[in-house]
Protein backbone atom coordinates (compact mmCIF):
# COMPACT_ATOMS: atom_id res chain seq x y z
CA UNK A 1 0.00 0.00 0.00
CA UNK A 2 2.82 2.37 0.88
CA UNK A 3 4.59 1.51 -2.37
CA UNK A 4 1.43 2.12 -4.38
CA UNK A 5 0.95 5.41 -2.56
CA UNK A 6 4.50 6.49 -3.29
CA UNK A 7 4.13 5.57 -6.94
CA UNK A 8 0.87 7.54 -7.09
CA UNK A 9 2.52 10.56 -5.51
CA UNK A 10 5.39 10.36 -8.00
CA UNK A 11 3.01 10.14 -10.94
CA UNK A 12 1.00 13.07 -9.62
CA UNK A 13 4.18 15.08 -9.14
CA UNK A 14 5.39 14.34 -12.69
CA UNK A 15 2.01 15.54 -14.00
CA UNK A 16 1.50 18.58 -11.82
CA UNK A 17 5.08 19.89 -11.97
CA UNK A 18 4.93 20.85 -15.68
CA UNK A 19 1.48 22.36 -15.12
CA UNK A 20 2.80 24.47 -12.25
CA UNK A 21 5.76 25.46 -14.43
CA UNK A 22 3.44 26.54 -17.24
CA UNK A 23 1.43 28.58 -14.75
CA UNK A 24 4.57 30.36 -13.56
CA UNK A 25 5.65 31.01 -17.15
CA UNK A 26 2.18 32.33 -18.03
CA UNK A 27 2.34 34.80 -15.12
CA UNK A 28 5.73 36.07 -16.35
CA UNK A 29 4.41 36.43 -19.90
CA UNK A 30 1.45 38.44 -18.60
CA UNK A 31 4.02 40.63 -16.85
CA UNK A 32 5.63 41.36 -20.22
CA UNK A 33 8.46 38.80 -20.39
CA UNK A 34 7.85 37.06 -23.74
CA UNK A 35 11.14 35.13 -23.71
CA UNK A 36 9.77 32.45 -21.39
CA UNK A 37 9.80 28.79 -22.52
CA UNK A 38 8.25 25.74 -20.87
CA UNK A 39 10.92 23.03 -20.57
CA UNK A 40 9.00 19.77 -21.02
CA UNK A 41 10.49 16.97 -23.10
CA UNK A 42 7.85 14.28 -22.64
CA UNK A 43 5.70 13.07 -25.54
CA UNK A 44 2.49 12.62 -23.60
CA UNK A 45 -0.44 15.04 -23.37
CA UNK A 46 1.51 17.31 -21.03
CA UNK A 47 4.38 17.48 -23.50
CA UNK A 48 1.99 18.31 -26.36
CA UNK A 49 0.40 21.01 -24.20
CA UNK A 50 3.82 22.45 -23.33
CA UNK A 51 4.94 22.57 -26.99
CA UNK A 52 1.66 24.20 -27.96
CA UNK A 53 2.15 26.70 -25.16
CA UNK A 54 5.65 27.53 -26.41
CA UNK A 55 4.37 27.92 -29.97
CA UNK A 56 1.67 30.31 -28.80
CA UNK A 57 4.27 32.29 -26.88
CA UNK A 58 6.48 32.63 -29.98
CA UNK A 59 3.51 33.73 -32.10
CA UNK A 60 2.55 36.26 -29.45
CA UNK A 61 6.10 37.62 -29.36
CA UNK A 62 6.14 37.95 -33.17
CA UNK A 63 2.77 39.70 -33.13
CA UNK A 64 3.90 42.12 -30.41
CA UNK A 65 7.09 42.86 -32.33
CA UNK A 66 5.09 43.55 -35.49
CA UNK A 67 2.76 45.81 -33.52
CA UNK A 68 5.70 47.68 -32.02
CA UNK A 69 7.22 48.27 -35.47
CA UNK A 70 3.85 49.44 -36.82
CA UNK A 71 3.46 51.85 -33.91
CA UNK A 72 6.97 53.20 -34.48
CA UNK A 73 6.22 53.67 -38.20
CA UNK A 74 2.94 55.43 -37.45
CA UNK A 75 4.61 57.56 -34.81
CA UNK A 76 7.31 58.57 -37.30
CA UNK A 77 4.69 59.56 -39.89
CA UNK A 78 2.69 61.42 -37.25
CA UNK A 79 5.67 63.32 -35.87
CA UNK A 80 7.23 64.21 -39.23
CA UNK A 81 4.12 65.00 -41.29
CA UNK A 82 4.09 68.43 -42.92
CA UNK A 83 0.35 68.77 -42.36
CA UNK A 84 -1.10 69.40 -38.94
CA UNK A 85 -2.60 66.20 -37.55
CA UNK A 86 -4.98 66.15 -34.60
CA UNK A 87 -7.46 64.16 -32.55
CA UNK A 88 -10.18 65.96 -30.59
CA UNK A 89 -13.35 65.03 -28.78
CA UNK A 90 -16.69 66.15 -30.22
CA UNK A 91 -16.81 68.63 -27.32
CA UNK A 92 -13.59 70.27 -28.50
CA UNK A 93 -10.93 68.92 -26.15
CA UNK A 94 -7.60 68.20 -27.87
CA UNK A 95 -6.50 64.59 -27.42
CA UNK A 96 -3.33 64.66 -29.52
CA UNK A 97 -1.51 66.85 -32.03
CA UNK A 98 1.68 66.54 -34.02
CA UNK A 99 4.50 69.13 -34.15
CA UNK A 100 3.19 70.55 -37.46
CA UNK A 101 -0.20 71.21 -35.85
CA UNK A 102 1.45 73.04 -32.97
CA UNK A 103 3.57 75.05 -35.41
CA UNK A 104 0.56 76.07 -37.53
CA UNK A 105 -1.14 77.44 -34.42
CA UNK A 106 2.01 79.14 -33.16
CA UNK A 107 2.80 76.86 -30.21
CA UNK A 108 6.30 75.64 -29.40
CA UNK A 109 5.28 72.01 -28.99
CA UNK A 110 2.28 69.67 -29.02
CA UNK A 111 2.54 69.51 -25.23
CA UNK A 112 2.12 73.28 -24.94
CA UNK A 113 -0.84 73.16 -27.33
CA UNK A 114 -2.58 70.41 -25.35
CA UNK A 115 -2.01 72.15 -22.04
CA UNK A 116 -3.12 75.57 -23.31
CA UNK A 117 -6.19 74.70 -25.37
CA UNK A 118 -9.10 73.09 -23.55
CA UNK A 119 -11.89 74.15 -25.94
CA UNK A 120 -11.00 74.55 -29.63
CA UNK A 121 -14.42 76.01 -30.42
CA UNK A 122 -13.94 78.92 -28.05
CA UNK A 123 -10.15 79.33 -28.16
CA UNK A 124 -9.14 78.40 -31.72
CA UNK A 125 -12.00 79.20 -34.08
CA UNK A 126 -12.49 82.87 -34.91
CA UNK A 127 -16.12 81.97 -35.57
CA UNK A 128 -17.32 79.28 -33.12
CA UNK A 129 -20.21 78.64 -35.48
CA UNK A 130 -17.76 77.16 -37.99
CA UNK A 131 -16.72 74.58 -35.40
CA UNK A 132 -20.37 73.63 -34.95
CA UNK A 133 -20.83 73.36 -38.72
CA UNK A 134 -17.80 71.09 -39.12
CA UNK A 135 -18.89 68.78 -36.29
CA UNK A 136 -22.42 68.65 -37.72
CA UNK A 137 -21.08 67.62 -41.14
CA UNK A 138 -18.90 64.90 -39.63
CA UNK A 139 -21.71 63.56 -37.45
CA UNK A 140 -24.00 63.42 -40.48
CA UNK A 141 -21.56 62.18 -43.15
CA UNK A 142 -18.84 60.59 -40.95
CA UNK A 143 -16.20 62.71 -42.71
CA UNK A 144 -15.55 66.16 -44.16
CA UNK A 145 -13.05 67.33 -46.78
CA UNK A 146 -11.58 70.76 -47.46
CA UNK A 147 -13.59 72.66 -44.86
CA UNK A 148 -12.20 76.22 -44.95
CA UNK A 149 -12.28 78.43 -41.89
CA UNK A 150 -10.20 80.93 -39.94
CA UNK A 151 -8.35 80.07 -36.75
CA UNK A 152 -6.56 82.01 -34.04
CA UNK A 153 -2.87 81.39 -33.49
CA UNK A 154 -1.32 81.62 -30.04
CA UNK A 155 -0.58 85.34 -30.54
CA UNK A 156 -4.23 85.90 -31.62
CA UNK A 157 -3.27 86.53 -35.24
CA UNK A 158 -5.64 84.89 -37.71
CA UNK A 159 -4.93 82.30 -40.38
CA UNK A 160 -6.97 80.56 -43.04
CA UNK A 161 -6.92 76.75 -42.92
CA UNK A 162 -8.42 73.82 -44.77
CA UNK A 163 -9.60 70.97 -42.52
CA UNK A 164 -10.28 67.38 -43.50
CA UNK A 165 -11.54 65.17 -40.70
CA UNK A 166 -13.54 62.06 -39.92
CA UNK A 167 -15.25 60.33 -37.05
CA UNK A 168 -13.19 57.70 -35.27
CA UNK A 169 -13.86 55.23 -32.48
CA UNK A 170 -11.59 54.11 -29.67
CA UNK A 171 -11.64 52.38 -26.31
CA UNK A 172 -12.16 55.73 -24.58
CA UNK A 173 -15.11 56.68 -26.82
CA UNK A 174 -15.78 58.55 -30.06
CA UNK A 175 -13.47 61.29 -31.28
CA UNK A 176 -12.64 63.30 -34.41
CA UNK A 177 -9.30 62.97 -36.17
CA UNK A 178 -8.02 64.83 -39.17
CA UNK A 179 -5.52 67.14 -40.82
CA UNK A 180 -5.10 70.91 -41.10
CA UNK A 181 -3.37 72.81 -43.92
CA UNK A 182 -2.49 76.49 -43.69
CA UNK A 183 -3.95 78.13 -46.82
CA UNK A 184 -3.42 81.74 -45.74
CA UNK A 185 -1.11 82.55 -48.68
CA UNK A 186 -3.63 81.23 -51.20
CA UNK A 187 -6.49 83.09 -49.54
CA UNK A 188 -4.54 86.35 -49.45
CA UNK A 189 -3.62 85.92 -53.10
CA UNK A 190 -7.29 85.38 -53.96
CA UNK A 191 -8.26 88.48 -51.98
CA UNK A 192 -5.58 90.54 -53.75
CA UNK A 193 -6.78 89.24 -57.11
CA UNK A 194 -10.39 90.13 -56.25
CA UNK A 195 -9.34 93.64 -55.22
CA UNK A 196 -7.34 94.02 -58.43
CA UNK A 197 -10.35 92.98 -60.50
CA UNK A 198 -12.56 95.49 -58.70
CA UNK A 199 -9.99 98.23 -59.29
CA UNK A 200 -9.68 97.22 -62.96
CA UNK A 201 -13.47 97.24 -63.38
CA UNK A 202 -13.59 100.73 -61.89
CA UNK A 203 -10.96 101.94 -64.38
CA UNK A 204 -12.80 100.32 -67.31
CA UNK A 205 -16.09 101.85 -66.21
CA UNK A 206 -14.46 105.23 -65.79
CA UNK A 207 -12.88 105.08 -69.25
CA UNK A 208 -16.20 104.04 -70.79
CA UNK A 209 -17.97 106.95 -69.12
CA UNK A 210 -18.78 109.69 -71.69
CA UNK A 211 -17.82 112.34 -69.14
CA UNK A 212 -14.33 110.81 -69.03
CA UNK A 213 -14.06 110.97 -72.85
CA UNK A 214 -15.03 114.66 -72.87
Amino acid sequence: TILVGLIGMFIAWTITRPVHHMTEVAEKIIGGDLDQVVQVESHDEIGVLARTFNLMTRKLKQSMEGLRKSEEKYRGIFENALEGLFQITTEGRVLSANPAMAHILGYDSPRELLSSVTDVRRQIYTDPGDADKLVAIILERVEAFGFETRLYRKDKSKIWVSISARMAWGDAGDFIEGSVTDISDRKHAQEDLAESRIFLDEIINAVADPMFVK
